[in-house]
């Protein structure tokens, strides 16, 4: 599980849409407005196709063709996205209900007297709580698991700019038409990522210690690339909550000062700056809900953050002002006026 093995290149991104062993097709995908129409038409040729129009069309053409059998390196990929999304990410989101239900309890036996005549019950069901604290803490903060799930989610990334026919100049994944494989894989191939690094950083005040700056720089440049594909990764708050997470970075950041090693990155010095611009001005006009108009203030404020952080090295303080006299640097004043006048 490391990014450019050679190994990586045998895992067929068929494998999910074929529904072989794994049924994900109620899934949301991460490109999903796509018309129920053209998705039917696409999948005229869902039916495991001949090997040898398999090997002429490739992996992926107008349609998708699908093998007559799929090796073990891509059973294995597949099987261990799903045990983490169905086995590691349920227990993350078990742990914040255990961790909000004991914190309730605790106010709860601390608010009535030892004379309480339900004082002992709830001293026990505290107690009991306590230790089902405990044991999702060693289970979520196991050092070595965490290291290998990110690394997981190192590769899958990787994979995802692959099967997404990622544009290195531009820096997105291919919009016009969005790869037809992002139409079928499931959206929390991305989601997961931010789960875990939300509940990381939320619930243990030395997160950035799981991490490496090789491990840093992945998730910001995860973060870019969505941010900028929005034909491809149809769902804003995919963006948002990467957003959250890369705030929650550069606070912890700064403790280990990992700036110099950012700038080694050429997709971050090239498209940093521009895609937390593109955020900050598209968050605008995402969702028509009444609670999005506050909780754009919140993903702003995490763009804030990360401005700020960065604005230290000058490298990226001068892509900020190549952008100045763009249309996309006017939406973003006038973004920043609005703002201020609320």
């Amino acid at each position: 599980m490391k990014p450019g093995d050679k190994k990586l290149e045998k895992i067929d991104e068929t494998y999910i849409p074929s529904e072989k062993r794994i049924g994900l097709s109620g899934e949301t995908a991460i490109c999903a407005k796509v018309e129920e129409e053209e998705k039917d038409e696409q999948m005229i040729d869902s039916a495991f196709a001949d090997e040898e129009e398999t090997k002429e069309s490739g992996p992926l053409s107008s349609k998708l063709h699908y093998p007559k059998e799929y090796g073990t390196i891509t059973e294995f990929y597949f099987m261990l996205a799903e045990t983490i999304h169905y086995g590691f990410i349920p227990i993350i989101k078990r742990g914040e209900d255990v961790d909000k239900l004991f914190k309730r309890l605790l106010e709860e036996k601390d608010s009535i007297g030892q004379t309480h005549p339900e004082y002992h019950q709830m001293k026990l069901e505290f107690e009991n709580m306590h230790r089902f604290k405990i044991l999702y803490q060693i289970t979520l903060f196991n050092r070595p698991l965490i290291k290998e799930v990110n690394n997981f989610f190192k590769v899958q990334f990787e994979m995802i700019k692959k099967w997404g026919k990622f544009d290195a100049k531009k820096c997105q994944l291919a919009q016009d038409p969005p790869s037809l494989i992002l139409r079928m894989l499931p959206e929390h191939f991305l989601t997961d990522m931010s789960d875990l690094y939300q509940y990381l950083f939320r619930n243990d005040n030395h997160a950035i210690s799981y991490f490496l700056p090789e491990d840093a720089i992945a998730i910001f440049e995860m973060a870019v690339v969505i941010i900028r594909s929005p034909k491809a990764v149809t769902n804003p708050y995919i963006g948002a909550k990467f957003i959250e997470v890369l705030s929650m970075f550069t606070f912890f950041e700064k403790d280990v000062n990992w700036l110099p090693h950012f700038a080694e990155s050429e997709i971050l010095v090239e498209n940093l700056m521009e895609a937390l611009i593109q955020f900050y001005v598209e968050i605008e006009f995402s969702g028509s809900s009444g609670s999005m108009y506050y909780e754009k203030f919140h993903y702003r404020l995490d763009c804030g953050s990360i401005f700020k952080r960065f604005w230290k090295l000058k490298i990226f303080k001068e892509k900020f002002q190549e952008m100045v006299g763009s249309e996309q640097m006017e939406r973003f004043i006038n973004c920043l006026l609005n703002d201020t006048n609320h």
